[in-house]
């Protein structure tokens, strides 16, 4: 069932910019400077995603520029600035979100009545 959970999970997340986006939005707040300029490394469809949702003039007042990567994984980014680096899997926020639920539902799961 776990895995069943997992696979709709990353399947949403390549489907829907939604993840995408608010895990760019975390990413990019966990940066210890706000005022540096950031690279975002990301895969070919969700660059696509950032410019669509961020046109170019929008970008550049964030001071964010996108590098194509397409070695990595869709659902994955990579942020950088001149002084740190957060790379943020997909598979570990899948991860993350059932590890979360499980927690919060356990006792539905496990009550034996």
């Amino acid at each position: 069932m776990q895995q069943l959970a997992r696979n709709l999970l990353k399947t949403e997340a390549t489907t829907s910019p939604q993840l995408l986006l608010a895990t760019l939005q975390e990413a990019i707040a966990a940066l210890p400077s706000k005022d540096e300029p950031v690279t975002l490394y990301l895969h070919p469809d969700d660059a696509a995603i950032i410019e669509q949702h961020f046109d170019e003039d929008s970008r550049a007042q964030r001071q964010w520029k996108v590098i194509v990567e397409p070695a990595q994984t869709q659902g994955d980014i990579k942020v950088a600035t001149a002084l740190s680096e957060l790379d943020i899997k997909l598979a570990q926020r899948i991860d993350e979100l059932m590890n979360n639920f499980m927690q919060a539902n356990w006792s539905r799961f496990n009550d034996p009545t």
